[in-house]
Order: structure tokens, then sequence, then C-alpha cells
């Protein structure tokens, strides 16, 4: 919509309410009146041009609180009464709101009983070199490997979420038989110490975790360590999403990328879009239009991903990506419009979605065995010069490889069709048919005017316009 500046000069009719009301007043559409009261207030009101001026509603610029309106006002606003509710309880209310109830401090009550200890069970490494600890009270704790997280590093509202009952000091009766073995150390040091694992140590009775073991040829990150406890420690971040601006969102916890989680559009500055993606192993799937139309160059995806959504990359300027060994299906659109150059399907990739790799800068490509689909448009106005098709393969879509480079063709024994326009527009000379193929579609095969001739089954059913006219066809029984 265009905007412009237009000058000149406006009306106000300015007066008490009780005024302005009597004077059966009746603004032009847009006029304003300004209604001040003894105490110096003012409010507004718009013309609608039918309406009499105490007909109109006030106008309210900025916030206003409810204390500051007239009963007669708050009546206006009162909606409904709702349902009742369930009561709320202490349980209710955040750390900060529960400090805030804190009242004076009182007379000191006599002693309680003492609380059971609680103490380290078993610490382990899992799968992914993160360190397990398991408590007495059958409660677990993983600390991702990293920076080691400590006592200093926590928010003075954090600690105080941290500090429980008083328990009974932690002693070697409380140790298992193989910790109390463990306790031995060399002979003649003056006092005892445990060495749990690479990670727990206790030493005098002080619980403790060794961070150097976390910084090794490598700096990584605990920083968003486990979401739920809203931690954060100072370190270089290993996993997640960088912006041109120089900040960072941590992807740790993640198990899915949601949709349209960091979509931008032709509107959104440079600075504001993603150009770095790592995601952690935890992640399985990325929602439809998670990075649209940002500045990727960078992507680094899950190990145990299997499913990428519609226009999840679409308008990014990768060049090389790796796909994980288990991914199943690629979404439509998925990496339409960006810069790739060679890829890699994986093994276990199902479905190739329509427009998936249109509008890049493939030359060359090989399928897995277990694909069951090429989407239309799948390869459109791409580089490729050379494809390998898997055995099974039962289908190509409609233009999936029109406008690439390609000079020959061997289709796989299984194929059933071949969509309209599939390789228009490419420099074929050589096609090779499968007996058992059933359809080719119109202009599959045209502006391919180096085809001198084909072989096809006579009871594959093909068009006049499926080939160059110049083309030889030679039906075989």
């Amino acid at each position: 919509m265009a905007t412009g500046v237009i000058q000149g000069r406006f009306q106000f009719y300015d007066g008490t309410k009780e005024e302005l009301e009597a004077s059966d007043l009746i603004l032009l559409k847009g006029e304003l009146a300004l209604e001040t009261d003894d105490e110096g207030t003012t409010r507004i009101k718009r013309g609608d041009g039918r309406s009499k001026y105490a007909d109109l509603p006030y106008i309210t610029i900025g916030e206003i609180k409810v204390d500051e309106l007239s009963e007669e006002d708050k009546a206006l606003i009162r909606g409904p009464k709702g349902e009742k509710g369930d009561p709320f309880t202490f349980d209710d209310l955040t750390v900060s709101q529960r400090l805030d109830l804190k009242g004076d401090t009182g007379d000191v009550g006599p002693q309680g009983k003492p609380g059971e200890s609680i103490r380290i069970a078993e610490t382990f490494e899992d799968e992914e070199n993160n360190v397990v600890v398991s408590f007495s009270d059958d409660t677990q704790i993983t600390i991702p490997k990293g920076k080691a997280l400590v006592f200093e590093d926590l928010t003075e509202e954090q600690k105080a979420e941290l500090k429980g009952e008083k328990g009974d000091k932690l002693t070697f009766e409380d140790l298992s038989e193989e910790d109390k073995t463990e306790l031995k150390g060399d002979k003649g040091e003056d006092a005892p110490k445990y060495q749990g694992s690479d990670y727990i140590s206790i030493n005098d009775d002080i619980i403790s975790l060794a961070a150097d073991k976390y910084i090794e040829d490598k700096k990584e990150t605990i920083k968003g360590y486990i979401e739920e406890y809203q931690l954060s420690v100072d370190s270089e971040p290993t996993q997640g999403i960088w912006i041109n601006n120089g900040t960072y969102q941590s992807l740790i916890g993640f198990t899915k990328i949601p949709d349209d989680y960091f979509t931008t559009d032709s509107n959104t500055p440079n600075e504001k879009k993603v150009y770095k993606v790592i995601m952690p192993n935890s992640i399985t799937s990325v929602g439809k239009n998670a990075f649209l139309s940002n500045d990727i160059k960078d992507l680094k995806l899950s190990d145990n991903l299997l499913l990428i959504g519609a226009s999840a990359f679409l308008n990014n300027v990768l060049k090389s990506i790796i796909f994980p060994d288990g991914l199943q299906s690629i979404g439509n659109y998925a990496f339409q419009k960006n810069a790739l150059k060679s890829i890699i399907l994986p093994g276990e990739l199902q479905n190739i979605g329509d427009y998936a790799f249109e509008n890049n800068k493939l030359e060359k490509i090989e399928f897995p065995d277990g694909l069951q689909s090429i989407g239309n448009y799948a390869f459109q106005n791409n580089a490729l010069k050379s494809v390998i098709f898997p055995d099974e393969l039962p289908s190509i879509g409609n233009y999936a490889f029109r406008n690439n480079a390609l000079k020959s063709v061997i289709f796989p024994d299984e194929l059933q069709s071949i969509g309209d326009y599939a390789f228009s527009n490419n420099t074929l000379e050589s096609v090779i048919f499968p007996d058992g193929l059933q359809s080719i579609g119109n202009y599959a095969f045209s502006n391919n005017p180096n085809i001198k001739e084909v072989v096809i089954n006579k009871n594959t059913i093909y068009k006049p316009s499926s080939f160059p006219s110049t083309t030889k066809i030679i039906l075989r029984n």
C-alpha cells in the first residue's frame, strides 16, 4: 500500500464530558474530541459520522490498567462468569513467587528427625559418551559430554531450587562394598580418596565432578543442558543454529524440529537469517518449512534423522550435504532452490517428494535399492550427466529429469511407468527400456534430437509425442 504525507490542519473539540454529551455533537468520521475532567485527565473519542458523542466509544493509546477505568467502563469490559477452576495451591507457584511469599523469620522450632541420606549408587557412560549418575533413591541424571556443570555456574534462583532438606552426612557406612574397596588409596596417604569413574570423585566426604575429562581435543558444550532444567554454562556451542547477527540458539534436548521453526522470507534482513545448522542426534524429524528461505551454507543432519518435511530447506545456499543412513523420506520442495552439486542418497531412503531437488546444480546421482518413488519435477533444472536407478523402482514422475545434461539412460527391469516430460530437454543418445514397461508419457523424451532409434515392447503404451519426430521406434515381441 502506498503511503505519503498530506499537510493540513486538524480540528478538535475540547470540553468536559457533560458539556460534550449535552451538545448533541456528531463528529465527522475520523474527527477527534478531547474530553477533560477536573483532575486534568484527558480521554479521546473518534467520530464515525453518524453517532452522537455520548454513543461513541473512547479510544485508547498505549497500555491502560483496569484500575484506571471507571466503574462504568469496568462493567463494559467484564465478560461472562467462567467455570470454577481447580484450587490454586502453593505447588502452582513459581520459585520466584514462592520466595515473594516468604515472611519474617519465626522462632526456631524443635529439631526434626534426620533425613535419609542419598548417595551415588553407580556412574557409567552411555552409548553417546554421556555420563549417567544413578542415586540410591533410584533417580538418575545424565550429563552430556562437554564441559562439566558445577554449582558455581548456577544462578542464585537455580541454587535455591536445588537446595533440599538437610540430611545425614555421607559416611563410610553409606557406601557399597565395591565403593569401600575403591576408597583405598596408596599406602601412607593421610586421607581416603574415592574415584568412582572418570567423572565422579569423593574426597573427604565431598562429591565433585572432574571438569577436565570433558575438555580434550575438541571444545564441546553443555549449553542448553537438559532443557527442562533451564541451565547453561559459558562455552563454545557445537549443536544448534547460528544466525548472521552473531547469535546462537541451542537444539540440545530437541527430538523434532517443529514446523516453521525458523522460517524467513524476502523481507527478512539478512542479519536475521540462519547460516549454519548442526543437529544433535536426538532429532528424528524436521518439520515443514523449518528453515525456509534462510542463508544456510553449513548443514549437519542428525545421525538418527528419519524424515525431512516439505520445504524444510527450500531457498538456501547449500552446496553439499551428507544424509544419515537411516533417512526414509525427503518431502516435497525439501531442497529446492539451493546450490547442491553432489549428494549421496542413503540406503534406507524410500521416497523423494515432488520438486525435492529442483533448481540445483547436481551433476551425478545414484539412487538406493529401496527407493519406491521419484516425485514430479524432483530433479528438474539441474546439470545431471548420469543417473543410476535402483533395480525395483516402479515409476518416475512427470518432469522428474527435465532440463539436465543426460546422454544415456538404462532403466531398471521393474520399471512400469515414465511420466510426461520426464526426460525432455536433455542430450540423450541412447535409451534402453525394460520389457515390462507399461507406459511412456507425453513428450517424455522430447527435445532429445540425438536419439536416433529406440526399441520398446509392443505392449508398451506410448504417444506419438513421447519421442522426437526423427526417432525410429522398433517394436519387439
